[in-house]
């Protein structure tokens, strides 16, 4: 199980590279997102592609899955457009069984997807 958070943490959420993600596999033992479903996963993805690509700057976009009652929120702030490529900060924002966490990110859409940059 732990496994198949830290792949779905790389390629669905963050877009981490494999030594970031092991550098922070301490962190993922007392994170809610080590209770995830594949629907949380599902719900996740949705509202975090929605965040990026739609929602105005300090608008929050929320997901549930009503089954386990997690949830979530992502918030874009600060978005910047410099010499063609759009930069967000992301909020990030996750609650699962009795375990809360919120992150920050910096993405920047390159070659039509959102990367993570800082």
């Amino acid at each position: 199980m732990k496994t198949k958070l830290v792949c779905i943490l790389g390629s669905v959420l963050f877009g981490l590279t494999t030594t970031a993600i092991a550098s922070n596999y301490a962190f993922l033992g007392e994170s809610p997102i080590r209770y995830f479903s594949d629907q949380d996963w599902t719900l996740l993805s949705a509202a975090q592609q929605k965040a990026l690509d739609k929602a105005p700057d300090n608008t929050k976009v929320t997901w549930k899955n009503p089954q386990k009652n997690h949830q979530g929120y992502f918030i874009p702030e600060n978005t910047t457009h410099k010499n063609g490529v759009t930069c967000r900060n992301l909020q990030v924002f996750t609650d699962a069984e009795g375990l809360k966490s919120l992150v920050h990110f910096q993405y920047c859409k390159l070659k039509g997807k959102w990367k993570i940059v800082h």
